[in-house]
């Protein structure tokens, strides 16, 4: 869940979306408000083959955050 991620000031309650997870396999898919203010919807899925539970967290938070930043013109 997203309950203790993205938890700064510029994505708290701007980022809305879901998680999702299995070995080897993380996503978030959801809705951002851009810097200009625009919806953007995003879907995004890391792949790996360490044998992990939900890896690249921090990435798919990264990303989040930045098309939150972004002007997206």
């Amino acid at each position: 869940t997203l309950g203790t991620r993205l938890n700064a000031a510029s994505t708290r309650g701007i980022v809305r979306a879901k998680t999702g997870s299995l070995v080897d396999v993380s996503s978030l898919s959801g809705i951002t408000l851009t810097k200009d203010g625009r919806a953007l919807g995003f879907s995004i899925m890391v792949h790996s083959h360490n044998g992990e539970l939900a890896p690249h967290k921090d990435t798919l938070d990264a990303a989040a955050t930045y098309l939150t930043g972004c002007g997206c013109r």
